[in-house]
């Protein structure tokens, strides 16, 4: 899953916008940003599977995947996250990063392949396998579950309809980069053009440079807009109180 992660991380947002937009947004993502740094280093693994929406098999992902390792990661990036906001909102904003980390295996539970593990090493492994037995139903899913979410966060934020398009077609976009067989998406392509020995490298760059680049792009985005419509509001405040 990789829309769906980020929609929620954007919903999240708008039920407490006075917090950066990147708490959200990166926690939602953060378990796949350590999923493409553990690949880096060869701790997780992968096997390509051309057959599969995803493009490969997730062999070994539970230092980051497994139940226990989220609420580990999730854990961790709430005290990180508590130390780099202010007194007030400290406590809401660990509690919204913990939060938006462990949210990342609920979501996959609903789409993965048996890979989810209930602790690194355990063989009790969870997913519905959705991606192999209905691709396209899982994407068609996905795709509704974050036009939806985007829906509910665009209200929440009270954008125009310009800032509410733009940002649903953003999403779009990224999701058609998702497209099950026989669809051409990214992974695929590398998965048939890279020698299998690169596989675990190039895909472990692959995860995280697009998440990363995704939530901290957005983020940029929901900081302008947010800015905008706070200068809006001030000139409104003022020319009220000139009129007084």
């Amino acid at each position: 899953m990789f829309t769906g992660h980020i929609a929620l991380g954007l919903f999240l947002y708008s039920l407490y916008p006075s917090l950066p937009p990147e708490i959200p947004l990166v926690g939602s993502a953060f378990i796949d940003l350590i999923n493409g740094i553990l690949l880096l280093l060869s701790v997780d693994r992968i096997s390509p599977a051309p057959h599969l929406s995803l493009g490969v098999t997730l062999d070994f992902i539970d230092y980051d995947h497994s139940l226990l390792a989220c609420i580990a990661w999730g854990a961790m990036y709430a005290v990180m996250v508590r130390t780099m906001v202010n007194k007030e909102h400290r406590n809401t904003a660990a509690l919204l990063a913990f939060g938006a980390v462990v949210s990342h295996w609920v979501l996959d539970y609903s789409v993965h392949q048996k890979d989810l593990a209930m602790y690194p090493g355990s063989t009790l492994k969870f997913g519905t396998e959705l991606w192999e037995t209905h691709p396209w139903s899982a994407w068609s899913m996905e795709a509704v579950f974050s036009l939806g979410l985007w829906a509910a966060t665009a209200k929440n934020l009270r954008l125009d309809k310009s800032k509410s398009l733009k940002m649903a077609c953003v999403l779009g976009l990224l999701h058609l980069n998702i497209v099950p067989p026989p669809g051409v998406n990214p992974m695929h392509i590398m998965v048939h053009r890279v020698d299998t020995n690169w596989l675990r490298p190039i895909g472990g760059i692959a995860i995280f440079s697009s998440f990363l680049i995704a939530t901290l792009g957005m983020s940029k985005v929901l900081r302008q807009w947010s800015t905008a419509h706070n200068v809006k509001e001030a000139i409104a405040k003022a020319r009220v109180k000139k009129t007084r």
